[in-house]
């Protein structure tokens, strides 16, 4: 598992530089269906979401983000 996850931040990481964001959303979203708590996976979720004006979601992901590593 920890392999999968891996190749999918890399993977969520490349469609963020392509500006293919809401593809990056849902590799984000692979991500933390594997790991709810994923750190990298919540940032790239928070990230793409911003990209795409989902102010309020990036928002909220980022409570989730601090929750789970502050």
């Amino acid at each position: 598992m920890k392999e999968q996850v891996s190749t999918l931040v890399s993977e969520a990481r490349q469609l963020l530089k392509a500006n293919q964001f809401s593809s990056a959303v849902a590799k984000a979203q692979k991500i933390l269906e594997l790991d709810s708590e994923h750190r990298e996976g919540l940032y790239l979720l928070a990230v793409s979401q911003r990209y795409l004006n989902q102010i309020e979601l990036a928002l909220e992901t980022l409570k989730v983000l601090q929750h789970h590593h502050a």
